[in-house]
């Protein structure tokens, strides 16, 4: 009777570790950053791209946490700016595949790292809280163009929970979802 207590408290101790476990590799997926791209040998930024493009770098604060962004500069003067929403365990840097056919089409591609990933500082709360975060870069962007929120994986699951919680006055008027998770 003895060597059962002892084994299912042992079986109970091992799971009680693997979900801990778990949940922190969930939260904390592995970094996407621009050294990350150079080992693969893939473009690290927007000016990498094989036809470079003119970006700046920028951060916003939400939620206690950093957020690193890009502000690509589109072709089109009166197109619309796109938010460009990345899946878990990515960065802004798998927008690089995507920002070349856009380009002709926005004026402006805003590509963010979500927290918990890329140089974003914080965890993630696998699309929990993240449209906060999305609301935040919302009201720092001109209203005086369309804004299409185009995301992938979670990404694209954070676009629509991004835009079907928007405050007053902020607006989005597209949203492009790929493969939703």
């Amino acid at each position: 009777m003895g060597l059962v207590l002892l084994l299912i408290l042992g079986w109970c101790i091992a799971m009680f570790i693997a979900t801990v476990y778990t949940a922190h590799m969930l939260m904390h997926p592995p970094r996407r950053t621009y050294a990350s791209a150079v080992a693969r040998g893939l473009p690290g930024d927007p000016g990498e791209l094989p036809i470079p493009l003119r970006f700046t770098e920028f951060t916003i604060t939400s939620r206690g946490n950093t957020l690193a962004a890009w502000d690509i500069a589109g072709q089109c003067e009166q197109g619309p700016i796109f938010v460009l929403l990345h899946g878990w365990a990515e960065s802004r840097l798998s927008a690089l595949a995507r920002v070349p056919a856009l380009v002709p089409l926005a004026s402006r591609l805003i590509a963010l790292d979500l927290p918990g990933h890329g140089s974003s500082t914080g965890a993630s709360s696998l699309g929990a809280l993240e449209p906060l975060d999305v609301h935040e870069l919302l009201r720092q962007l001109p209203m005086d163009r369309p804004i299409i929120l185009y995301g992938w994986s979670k990404g694209a699951g954070l676009a629509i929970a991004a835009a079907a919680t928007l405050p007053t006055p902020l607006r989005v008027d597209a949203v492009i979802s790929e493969s939703p998770y």
